[in-house]
């Protein structure tokens, strides 16, 4: 979860960019396409390693919170 605080915390101050959907990706590569300096950095959320996914049920809270992917 402090990651992901992390993260968000980032987003909000305008450095980064946290890509969620296929939408927010197409959006995000024609900002760099059209402002590659004053777009921030795009990223997709991961974890690696799902041991802090303690429950099954408990993977829609992490989607929510913007994780799409687990390695």
């Amino acid at each position: 979860h402090a990651h992901l605080a992390y993260y968000h915390a980032m987003e909000r101050t305008g450095w980064v960019r946290v890509i969620r959907t296929r939408g927010e990706l197409r959006e995000h590569a024609d900002a760099c396409r059209a402002d590659p300096d004053g777009t921030p950095f795009g990223c997709v959320i991961s974890m690696e390693c799902a041991d802090a996914v303690r429950e099954p049920d408990t993977i829609r809270e992490w989607h929510r919170a913007g994780l799409r992917a687990i390695g």
